[in-house]
């Protein structure tokens, strides 16, 4: 959604920098991130940067833990976009409730008096956070497909792209999915509100249609015989399963995945991965993801704890030897999704990181 936002912004002048998972860039040329949002120090010299580099926005992905550390300081935000709230970082919020705190103080406590706040109406905790915001005398933006002020329609969805209608304009934008749809609603309202124009109008329309996919975000490999692969992050049970329902929805033939998850980090999760890939993939191949200290093979017991039908899922503990038998196992036409990684260009193991790079794993293999 940061990705989205910046090339909105950026599309109707307003020269936006990037603060994001997966890099930082104040217009000096992107580096790699290291935290979602970085600690004061870096943050604050990062904005410095921007301002001297002549940008008049920035686009910020804000962690829980972030907000939670109070690591942004006294930031007033013009807008602010929730996406969703899912299981997801409770080894260090304990509970949905906490997590769902943290995530509110961005709307709560670092709103700017004008600012606007950006709902995905259809989730449960977004209905949550914006009746909190009526009971403050604030009105946000809530947009979504049920009973929502600002309504959400999905048209289409191709491998090619997606077309939705958003109040009253249609758009078309180059990426797949539903998850995409939401995420570029919120991207456009807050970019409509950003710059004062309405839905309808034709810059931000053209906009949305080059709008880009952000690097291991569902980022596509076709092979000759018509096998296409995907490389995306979905790493919580709750994205590998929007996911897996796209490609679902999209397959003409047989749907395969290689998933994990990562050691050190919320076990909760793992028996629900097994149970989300055991009911909507083909061929499903369990592997490492980031293992950290843990041993890689007490993990995959973990996730197969939640599988009914075990051997229903192929398990190859090295990422390397399973992307190559994912491979060998997808047919013409198939679509196959190696998950968890996305982006990243490392595998921790042991406490020591490799560098290991889904993408190129692929590459060597074409």
């Amino acid at each position: 959604t940061a990705y989205l936002l910046r090339h909105l912004l950026n599309s109707l002048g307003a020269p936006t920098g990037l603060i994001s998972t997966v890099e930082y860039n104040s217009n000096s040329g992107a580096r790699v991130s290291t935290q979602t949002t970085p600690e004061p120090a870096t943050l604050f010299a990062l904005f410095d940067q921007m301002r001297r580099n002549h940008l008049r926005c920035c686009a910020m992905e804000l962690s829980s833990h972030a907000l939670d550390q109070e690591r942004i300081g006294n930031i007033a935000f013009r807008a602010a976009i929730f996406t969703n709230l899912t299981g997801d970082h409770l080894d260090y919020h304990k509970t949905t409730e906490a997590y769902f705190a943290a995530k509110s103080k961005l709307f709560l406590e670092h709103l700017a008096p004008d600012g606007c706040a950006v709902i995905n109406g259809d989730d449960y905790y977004g209905q949550k956070l914006a009746a909190q915001l009526r009971q403050r005398g604030k009105q946000p933006l809530v947009f979504g497909e049920h009973n929502c002020e600002i309504a959400l329609a999905i048209e289409s969805i191709s491998l090619s792209g997606s077309a939705f209608r958003l109040g009253d304009a249609e758009f078309h934008i180059p990426l797949v999915g539903k998850h995409n749809i939401y995420n570029s609603a919120g991207a456009i309202l807050a970019a409509a509100a950003g710059r004062n124009l309405k839905l309808n109008a034709p810059e931000l329309i053209a906009a949305a249609a080059t709008v880009p996919a952000a690097p291991g975000r569902l980022e596509k490999f076709v092979r000759p015989d018509g096998a296409v692969f995907f490389v995306d992050y979905a790493h919580t049970d709750d994205a590998l399963k929007n996911v897996l329902e796209l490609l679902r929805q999209v397959a003409t033939k047989r749907v395969l995945v290689l998933f994990g998850c990562g050691g050190d980090r919320d076990k909760s999760k793992r028996p629900r991965m097994g149970r989300v890939v055991e009911s909507l993939a083909d061929v499903a191949i369990a592997t490492s993801d980031n293992p950290r200290s843990e041993n890689p093979l007490s993990i995959l017991d973990e996730i197969l704890s939640g599988v009914e039908h075990r051997e229903k899922i192929l398990v190859e503990p090295d990422r390397r030897k399973a992307i190559a038998l994912a491979w060998g196992e997808a047919r013409p036409g198939d679509l196959v999704l190696l998950a968890g990684k996305g982006h990243e260009d490392y595998q921790e193991i042991a406490g020591v990181k490799h560098h290991f790079d889904d993408r190129e794993e692929l590459r060597k293999l074409f």
